[in-house]
């Protein structure tokens, strides 16, 4: 069985993929924030820079697209 080496990415690319900007991804990312997403990747620290793990991105962008597409309960289901 081979895995898949783990890769890293800057956080430019996390706000592409997202299309999102630096400031509501860093409330995504705070505890302390209203806006937190326990789900967003956390960073990985390398020296005086951070980077994260492309998996977890690509997993919460799921999460945000799965959540985008949940009917609201103002909206109205076509019969």
């Amino acid at each position: 069985m081979t895995t898949k080496p783990t890769r890293l990415i800057r956080l430019p690319e996390v706000l592409n993929r997202a299309a999102m900007s630096k400031s509501r991804f860093y409330q995504a990312i705070n505890p302390k924030h209203p806006k937190y997403d326990e789900r967003a990747p956390h960073p990985v620290r390398m020296g005086s820079t951070v980077a994260f793990v492309e998996t977890e991105v690509e997993e919460w962008l799921q999460t945000l697209v799965q959540r985008g597409r949940q009917p609201t309960p103002d909206s109205k289901e076509a019969a």
